[in-house]
C-alpha cells in the first residue's frame, strides 16, 4: 500500500513538473512575442528579428525537454540511460543528416552577419540577383532574369560573396569609347564629361572621370569612370551615354573607328620568281 502511495506521489510531482514546464515555456514564448520581437521590428534591419525568432523556438525545446527528463526521474525512470541513447541516437542523426546541420547552422550564422540582408543585390557564382528570404537551411534571391534560385546555406558558407549594397548603395560604372587616331582628345574628353553631367543617375561626387586606357590597334581607348546612386539599373546609365556618345561624337565630327584589316596582293602579271622570292634563291642555289 504505501510502494503504491509512494508511486502515486511521484505521478503527482511528474504532472507538476509538466505542468510547471508548460507554464514556464509559454512565459517565456509570450515575454519573447511580446518584448522581443517589437524591439527587433524597430531596426533598420531584419536580421535582429530574425535572430528572436529562431531564439523563441529554441528556448521553447529545450525548456520541455528539460522538463520532459525531470518529469521522467520523478517517475522513477533511470534518465541516465536514456541520457545515453539519446546522445548515440543524435550522433547517428546528425552523421545521417550532416548536409541539413551544416545549412541550418549555417544559416543561423547568415541570420546574425549583418553584412548580409534580405533586399540585398548579392553575386554568388554566376547568379547576381535579390536576396528574397534566409531559411534557416536556404537562400532565396530573385535573378536579374526574375528566376528564383535556392541556394543551400552551406553553399553560401564556402562561395565568395560580393554584396552590391554595402557598405553603401552608391557603386561606380567603367565604360570605354573608342576614337581615332588623330582626334581631339581634348574635345573627347569635354563632350564626355558633358554627357555625365546630364544623367540624373550620375552622381556629381566623386567627380566623373574620363581618361586614356590604353593605345588599341584601331582606336584611342578612353575610359569613362562615373558614380551612381544605386546599383541596379547598370545598363540603362550605359545605354544613355553610349548613346549620347555616339550623336555628340557624330556632330563634333570626332570618328569612333570600328577594326579594319588591310590586305595587300601581289600583282598577277608579275613572273613567278617575283611572287615567291624564297622559290627563287631556292632555284638558284640548285643551279
Amino acid at each position: 500500500m504505501r510502494a503504491q502511495f509512494s508511486q502515486w506521489e511521484g505521478v503527482q510531482r511528474a504532472v507538476f513538473v509538466v505542468t510547471g514546464t508548460w507554464i514556464l515555456a509559454s512565459l517565456v514564448k509570450s515575454l519573447i512575442r511580446e518584448y522581443g520581437l517589437p524591439l527587433a521590428e524597430r531596426t533598420d534591419t531584419d536580421v535582429d528579428e530574425r535572430v528572436v525568432r529562431i531564439l523563441d523556438l529554441t528556448a521553447v525545446y529545450v525548456i520541455w525537454t528539460a522538463g520532459l527528463l525531470v518529469a521522467l526521474r520523478e517517475l522513477g525512470i533511470e534518465v541516465t540511460a536514456f541520457l545515453a541513447s539519446l546522445g548515440i541516437a543524435g550522433l547517428a542523426v546528425a552523421l545521417a543528416a550532416k548536409t541539413i546541420l551544416s545549412n541550418v547552422l549555417t544559416g543561423v550564422t547568415l541570420t546574425a552577419d549583418r553584412n548580409f540582408r534580405v533586399g540585398d543585390r548579392i553575386r554568388v557564382q554566376e547568379y547576381v540577383g535579390d536576396v528574397l528570404e534566409i531559411n534557416l537551411h536556404k537562400t532565396v534571391i530573385r535573378t536579374r532574369d526574375n528566376e528564383i534560385v535556392m541556394i543551400p546555406n552551406d553553399v553560401l558558407g564556402r562561395e565568395i560573396i560580393v554584396n552590391h549594397m554595402l557598405p553603401e548603395q552608391k557603386t561606380r560604372i567603367e565604360m570605354q569609347v573608342g576614337v581615332a587616331y588623330g582626334s581631339d582628345l581634348d574635345r573627347a574628353t569635354e563632350i564626355l564629361r558633358a554627357i555625365t553631367r546630364e544623367q540624373p543617375r550620375i552622381l556629381d561626387a566623386p567627380t566623373p572621370e574620363v581618361n586614356v586606357a590604353g593605345l588599341g590597334d584601331n582606336a584611342v581607348q578612353l575610359q569613362v569612370l562615373v558614380w551612381i546612386d544605386a546599383p541596379r539599373g547598370k545598363r540603362q546609365v550605359r545605354d544613355q551615354v553610349y548613346r549620347a556618345a555616339l550623336s555628340r561624337f557624330a556632330a563634333a565630327g570626332i570618328e569612333i573607328p570600328f577594326p579594319q584589316r588591310t590586305l595587300h596582293r601581289a600583282d598577277a602579271s608579275s613572273p613567278p620568281d617575283a611572287l615567291d622570292p624564297a622559290r627563287a634563291a631556292s632555284d638558284d642555289a640548285g643551279s
